[in-house]
Formats: structure tokens, sequence, C-alpha cells
């Protein structure tokens, strides 16, 4: 989908009006407010799957230990093999630990991970194996961290805390007043925002196939101010990107991960780049 790099034009308010039926009267522009959950606010829940059953259940005690100690409920689950993990467990999953060999089995962790992945994208995914070479394969699944077993003691205890930071980030929220009402959405959903005069059009791509547009009033600056640091990106004097959804970028546009394209101010081109390979590399 290639995206009109104008923009909403005047000729075209009617038809943005269109997309929420705004009231100009009911907003000022202070119009959003992110949320991020604190400590211990949400229950999350792990999955721990190793072949080797004594490993599984020390992993899962301290895991729990650490968990208590940072104030986060959690329901922690363990298996040691796949059949184990049902639909509802899947569908729950918010952290996996998963070992990458198992012995004797037709499937290995990365499948179980690609299974894992297909159901909830959002997953945190983390390899804990004997074996340094498989580090590479991690990539495949988008795993958030690869630990070798022989080191669990010591990395086990940072690794969580750098979970549990990236879940608050994933499960944070910005609240818009749309068509008379204040509305909820999580950032990680904002594929990009676009600006027309005083009104931002808010793109939102959450699990469902159609793409969402909200409108509400305010300025693109106000709202970079905002989510600048939640991984949001200035392209252009019209678009504020979300990082997270970016496919492509290129001297002239950037390509979302939906196929939609927007247009990147040349003369913000270097900067632009800079911040976003930053970005990616702190990922």
């Amino acid at each position: 989908m290639c995206y009109n790099y104008a923009g909403i034009r005047r000729n075209n308010l009617k038809r943005l009006e269109q997309l929420t039926m705004i009231n100009k009267k009911d907003y000022n522009d202070s119009c959003c407010m992110i949320h991020m959950p604190k400590q211990g606010c949400s229950m999350i829940s792990v999955i721990i799957c190793d072949d080797n059953q004594q490993f599984v259940y020390s992993l899962k005690k301290d895991v729990e230990s650490i968990l208590r100690e940072k104030q986060f409920q959690a329901k922690v689950f363990v298996c040691s093999c796949l059949s184990d993990i049902g639909k509802e467990l899947l569908d729950s999953c918010d952290v996996a630990f998963l070992d990458i060999d198992f012995a004797g089995k037709s499937y290995n962790g990365i499948d179980i991970a690609q299974i894992i992945r297909q159901r909830r994208n959002d997953a945190t995914i983390v390899f804990v194996t004997n074996y340094i070479e498989y580090a590479p394969v991690g990539y495949e699944v988008q795993a958030f961290r690869y630990l070798l077993k022989d080191d669990i003691s010591e990395k086990l205890s940072p690794c969580i805390e750098q979970i549990l930071s990236h879940i608050r980030e994933v499960k944070s929220t910005i609240k818009f007043p749309v068509d008379g009402e204040i509305m909820e959405f999580k950032v990680k959903d904002i594929s990009f925002i676009e600006a027309f005069n005083h009104t931002l059009i808010i793109h939102v791509c959450d699990n469902s196939d159609l793409e969402k547009k909200y409108c509400c009033y305010s300025t693109l600056s106000k709202m970079e101010t905002e989510l600048e640091s939640r991984g949001f990106l200035r392209l252009h004097k019209s678009f504020l990107v979300n990082m997270a959804h970016i496919k492509k970028l290129t001297y002239d546009n950037v390509v979302l991960k939906d196929g939609t394209t927007l247009r990147v101010s040349n003369k913000m081109y270097s900067d632009i780049k800079k911040k976003y390979m930053l970005w990616k590399g702190s990922c």
C-alpha cells in the first residue's frame, strides 16, 4: 500500500471528519496521555520448556524468586516437551524460556518458539542452552536474549530485569480523545501518526487485518515530545513513525511492515538514519 505523501488535503477535510466525527469544541491541544504500567500491576504468564526436569524446576524456582523480588506477579508453567504446551497456555504466554536441543525429538526449541511467535507476536523469548553455536538461529524468531546454562546463576536476574522493562514498554498505552470519548491504545500498535493542520490522524495496526484510523486535535511536535522516548521517529513535517513498524528505510521514503510507504525529508535523512540505527542497536 502506497500512502499519499501529501496527507489529507484541505478539500478532503470532510472525509477526515467522517473517520471519527470529531467535534473540535470537545478537545484541546493536550490530547494525549501515556501510561506506563508500574511494577506488580499486572499478571504475566511464563513458560519454561526443557527436557531436563531437574534443570527446569530449578529454573522455575529461580525465576519465581526474582519476580517476587521485583514485585511482579506471575504464573510460571514448566514443561518438558511440546505436547505439554496447550493452546490456552500458548495464547497467554508473555515470556518463554526455551531449551534449543530436545534429545530424541523431531522438533527443537526454535520450532516451539515459532509456534509461540505465531500466536503471540509480542511474547518475549529467551533461549537457555548449553551450546553457544546455536545463538545465531535465535534471530529467526526474534529471540530477546540467549543464555548459556553455565552462566544462568549470574545472568538470569539482569535478564529478567530487562524482560520486565521490555514488558512495561510493550504494555504502555496512550490515551486520545476520539469521537467524544477518551480512547486508550497500546503504543506498540500505533504504526504512524500523520499531521494535517491541528488534526492528527493516528494509524493503528493491532491484531486485526485492517488498519484503523482515529483523529484528535493537536500538533505533531507535541506528539513527538510525548512519543520520542517510546521509539517514535519524525520523518517529515507530516509524519511521526513507530520504528518498530519500519521494514525499510531509504533516502526518499520508509516502507512499513504492512506495505505503507511514507515520505522522508531529505534534509533530515542523516539524522533520521542515525536515530534509527541507534534504536535498532538497542533492541
